[in-house]
């Protein structure tokens, strides 16, 4: 049976009266997922549990905002979620190659790092002070002397004992001995030949002796010496010990619920005093245009603040737009110091796990995958709950240089990943790693229903659209006709689509219509002119095989009747247009004769193309 279908039926008209009385009632804040019940309930679940695995894929077509509804959706829950600790790296004086990491409070990085940095100011300027005191030169003077003295006697002695035997003392680069004198002069070799065999061998025997006692004689004094550099070294670290624990008692006292810098803070008192000379140098500013050559002992007292939650109000939410390897797990930079890449703790740079510690990170499937490695170093940080900064060229183990591993920081974030049901799909099927790491799907559908709810947050979508672009505000008819465009992309007179991005289009397309005709607002009319327009842009092709049928290219027959002929109607879907085909398709039974070789079949015809818009 036939049956008419009225106009009506297909369309469903958005009254302005409706629209006026809509916008202004006021909107429930913190409904981010307007319609997407069950999108929302996914996330609740992925969110509120906190066991390993349960991160979240929210999958939905493309352009329908998936990503900021799930950022206005964390935002509006993590005001309440305590702010996460700051992490610092700072320098392994037992390794230098792979830095410590610092777990602070929020806030309490940036407080470090400034009260190290007035460690070292104020430890240069006691110690300073103190090795020019007077009471430190009496002292120093004090033992120089008292070394001075025994090393005095030690050479009157041996003089003492050279002129007894009429020896001269010779020293070359390689060795120190006696010579015999005669007459006050050095005995030559045909001197000595000279004198008798006896004579020869007693001046022998006492010139070895003589040699001995110059070696006992050099030893001592090698003794003296040591004791002497050992004495002043201990006098200098007594005072240096004075003054630098001072400066490092107030810092104790003020950090001493967190024992690891305490253990920190030790480990620097200990580094000063035993490299005082180099510590001391590399405060002395630098030749201009030349780099300093302590500058790299003076940086080993710093503090890098890889993360600082000191302004972080909340839970963060990060959004990383360009997942890139070192841009997901950071990076150890380098710099160039004559010719030469150098690079040192204070060169650690945080990625964006590191930042979204705590809280959460939000990525794009598609930009994920676009990048070598990310997914791979993702999977592992999330498996092992910890970041590490590796080189990228290690992970594939064809190049491996001399660089910093700095010591992991633990992890304990959740992961969204937005994309499109493909993605979703694929990495289900061929990854195993993604069914035991991202064990939430949160489904956005592409179509909400058109009720007053939804319609109310439609329209203040579009508003808040308009006020953030700077478009001209649509007024109650050019959103109602926005509302019904919404139902048509929907394919749904009942429902509103949710990609949001064509409505978006569709407003600034309006917008400039309205700008160029000087208007105040944008009316129905700039609307449906932008909605025209958009498919005459891309109508071409329905055009076209308009004009085929008129030429009588394409055939159809609309009268009469034939055995064996249909007329039907397909939809094409052509990018971004979708339009009617008509075809009439025959069937007719041919007779081959013998003499044919091959069995031609007639096409079918095709016919007028009718484009129908409710």
């Amino acid at each position: 049976m036939i049956q008419t279908i009225e106009a009506a039926r297909l369309r469903r008209r958005c009254a302005v009266e409706d629209v006026e009385r809509l916008i202004a009632e006021p909107i429930e804040d913190g409904n981010a997922l307007v319609g997407q019940l069950r999108a929302g309930a996914a996330l609740d679940l992925g969110l509120g549990i906190r066991a390993e695995g349960f991160n979240v894929f929210v999958a939905g077509e493309q352009g329908s905002g998936k990503l900021h509804a799930v950022k206005s959706f964390l935002e509006a829950r993590v005001g309440g979620e305590p702010v996460p600790d700051d992490w610092c790296h700072v320098n392994n004086f037992d390794d230098s190659y792979h830095p410590l990491t610092l777990r602070m409070p929020p806030g309490r990085g940036q407080i470090l790092r400034k009260d190290m940095k007035g460690l070292v100011q104020e430890a240069v300027r006691s110690l300073v002070k103190a090795f020019e005191s007077e009471e430190y030169l009496r002292r120093r003077q004090a033992v120089t002397e008292k070394y001075d003295r025994e090393q005095s006697a030690l050479n009157q002695g041996i003089e003492e004992r050279a002129a007894k035997e009429h020896f001269l003392i010779k020293q070359t680069p390689w060795e120190i001995f006696g010579m015999p004198l005669k007459n006050g002069e050095p005995m030559t070799d045909q001197e000595f030949a000279a004198l008798p065999e006896e004579q020869q061998k007693r001046i022998q025997k006492t010139q070895e002796q003589f040699t001995a006692e110059i070696q006992d004689m050099l030893k001592s004094q090698r003794r003296i010496e040591k004791a002497a550099s050992e004495e002043l070294s201990r006098l200098e670290g007594e005072v240096a010990s004075l003054a630098v624990t001072s400066l490092m008692g107030e810092l104790e006292e003020k950090y001493a619920a967190l024992p690891a810098v305490v253990e920190y803070l030790h480990c620097v008192r200990k580094d000063i005093l035993e490299n005082l000379a180099e510590f001391l140098l590399a405060q002395k500013p630098a030749a201009p245009g030349m780099p300093s050559p302590h500058g790299e002992f003076g940086r080993r007292y710093e503090v890098n603040v890889v993360v600082d939650n000191a302004r972080q109000t909340g839970a963060p939410v990060v959004i990383e737009h360009h997942p890139t390897y070192n841009n997901l797990v950071g990076r150890v930079e380098k710099e160039s110091v004559m010719g030469t890449l150098v690079t040192d703790f204070t060169m650690v740079r945080k990625g964006s796990l590191h930042t979204a510690n705590g809280g959460y990170l939000i990525i794009r499937a598609e930009e994920l995958f676009r990048n070598f490695l990310s997914w791979e170093a993702l999977k592992r940080a999330l498996r092992n709950r910890q970041v590490t900064i590796e080189e990228a060229a290690d992970q594939l183990g064809y190049l491996t240089t001399k660089s910093l591993r700095p010591e992991p920081i633990p992890l304990d974030v959740k992961v969204i990943l937005v994309g499109t049901p493909t993605y979703y799909h694929l990495l289900h099927a061929y990854d195993p790693d993604f069914r035991t790491l991202f064990k939430v799907k949160a489904d956005f559908d592409p179509a909400i229903e058109r009720n007053e709810a939804n319609t109310r947050h439609y329209l203040a979508s579009i508003r808040s659209l308009a006020e953030r672009e700077g478009i001209r505000m649509p007024d109650a008819a050019a959103m109602a006709r926005m509302v019904e465009e919404g139902s048509r992309m929907a394919d749904d007179r009942d429902r509103l689509s949710t990609r949001f991005d064509g409505i978006a289009d569709l407003l600034r397309e309006a917008g400039h219509y309205a700008a160029r005709e000087a208007c105040t607002a944008v009316g129905e009319p700039h609307v449906r002119r932008a909605v025209e327009n958009r498919i005459y842009r891309s109508n071409l092709i329905q055009e076209k095989m308009s004009e085929m049928v008129q030429k009588r290219e394409l055939l159809i027959d609309t009268k009469g009747t034939g055995v064996g002929q249909v007329n039907g109607l397909s939809v094409l879907n052509i990018g971004d247009i979708s339009g009617e085909r008509p075809l009439g398709a025959e069937h007719r039974r041919h007779q081959l004769r013998p003499s044919d070789p091959n069995h031609r079949h007639r096409q079918p015809r095709q016919g007028r193309r009718h484009r129908h818009r409710a």
